[in-house]
């Protein structure tokens, strides 16, 4: 429990029976385990009770490279149902790690993960990237993948603006809808399309600068759109206009991906 910047441990036997009730009321079977939920000690005794459970549970943890994790430590934690632990490795130069003061080595760490593999507990290592102390080359290296980025949004942006210079709605909008069996359905798709073509026109957008948050607006105004007999649209039809755009920018995607 945290209290203005402290923290309580709870005691093991109370996190159990939270495990167990949140698997019993959801039917879950693998958690995920903060790295401040328990330390070591309580990990450990933690593990016996979780050893005992049936069926098995499978979990894993944030955890530090501590030198309380034994190789019998990591065993029982593999037989309490860990599969996989997440390490803050941050680095492996004893330079950085001695400037992050981790208060680790290479021996520990290299110990540590070796434990993991024998116990078959897969893991999975945070680095940092760009730590103040860093190496030249190691700045340089980050400066240049920063620079790359830069360069592939730059190219994507001009990509969009070439495609939405060369894309013919109506005939683009003909074209997809050519293909549908049903007259039926056609009519529906062609009416879905109307209206997000009159909403585009009326916020002077296109198919190709339209944002996550313009189709957001959109859905938004659609539910709040007056019908024919002067209700809103049911969620059905909602669903419908919103399922046959989703269709549309899917097929643009893929003739943009041609030209």
């Amino acid at each position: 429990m945290h209290d203005k910047g402290h923290y309580r441990v709870r005691k093991r036997e109370l996190v159990l029976k939270d495990i167990l009730t949140i698997r019993d009321k959801h039917k879950a079977n693998c958690f995920m385990f903060g790295e401040d939920c328990f330390p070591p000690p309580i990990l450990a005794a933690l593990s016996n009770d979780l050893s005992d459970v049936t069926p098995p549970l499978s979990w894993q943890r944030e955890v530090r490279f501590d030198k309380a994790f034994s190789a019998e430590l990591i065993h029982r934690l593999a037989r309490a149902g860990c599969r996989n632990l997440v390490f803050g490795l941050e680095s492996y130069s004893s330079r950085l790690l001695s400037a992050m003061n981790k208060g680790t080595s290479h021996v520990g760490i290299d110990r540590i993960l070796e434990y993991c593999r024998r116990s078959l507990i897969a893991f999975n290592l945070q680095l940092f990237f760009g730590f103040p102390s860093s190496s030249s080359p190691q700045r340089l290296l980050i400066s240049v993948i920063m620079r790359l980025a830069v360069v592939d949004e730059l190219k994507d942006q001009v990509r969009r603006r070439v495609a939405a210079e060369r894309l013919d709605w109506k005939a683009e909008r003909a074209t997809f809808i050519s293909d549908k069996v049903s007259q039926r359905t056609r009519v529906a798709y062609d009416r879905a399309l109307g209206l997000l073509e009159a909403w585009l026109t009326t916020h002077k957008l296109t198919p190709s600068n339209l944002t996550p948050r313009d189709a957001n607006d959109f859905i938004r105004e659609l539910r709040g759109r007056q019908g024919r007999e002067g209700k809103p649209p049911d969620a059905d039809a909602v669903r419908l206009v919103v399922s046959v755009c989703s269709s549309f920018f899917t097929f643009l995607e893929r003739r943009d991906a041609t030209i």
